[in-house]
């Protein structure tokens, strides 16, 4: 009397709850799973009759559609809100990614000039050019080119996920209640 699908599959209850509803103890109902034991006669005429109302209504009441059609609309919000939030982030991403790149043109051309400077007046001010050349390698040492494509895989990451979620939006929205299940 082995069944294919769990009572608990079945009718969304635990072996305790079910047990209590029917009368009988955990144990009974373990071993009524497992085809070791039968049910007394009316534990098994109110589990028949459970599981026969499960097959006829087969979730198209009403209780059931409008729990589906909240729990799709909460979705709809909790993915959108997610959505917001992940455009926020490629925002400030690009704005980082902008940002690093200017400090290294900057720190470049200050280096391209210090190439000029050293060519021109050779050792006039050599602790000035020292301390814009340190000051230089010290920007682009924290602002790598390591760094700017970790932020372009950050990036390229975000909108992987902004167009997943996009596609799961419009996706729920196109799907009917009944579909859904």
């Amino acid at each position: 009397m082995k069944h294919k699908k769990s009572l608990k599959e079945t009718l969304g209850i635990p072996q305790e709850e079910l047990a209590a509803l029917l009368g009988v103890t955990r144990s009974q109902i373990s071993m009524y799973e497992s085809g070791k034991r039968g049910l007394p006669l009316t534990a098994m005429i109110e589990l028949t009759s459970m599981l026969t109302y499960m097959e006829k209504s087969k979730r198209n009441d009403k209780l059931f559609k409008e729990y589906q059609e909240n729990e799709k609309q909460l979705t709809l919000k909790q993915l959108e809100k997610e959505l917001q939030e992940t455009v926020y982030l490629q925002l400030l991403l690009e704005k980082r990614m902008n940002v690093v790149q200017k400090i290294r043109n900057e720190n470049l051309n200050a280096l391209q000039l210090l190439d000029y400077l050293e060519t021109k007046i050779p050792k006039k001010n050599n602790i000035l050019h020292q301390h814009i050349k340190n000051k230089a390698l010290l920007q682009l040492k924290k602002n790598s080119d390591y760094q700017l494509e970790r932020l372009g895989i950050k990036k390229m990451i975000l909108e992987l996920q902004s167009k997943t979620l996009k596609q799961k939006i419009k996706t729920i929205n196109n799907d009917k209640p009944n579909d859904l299940v």
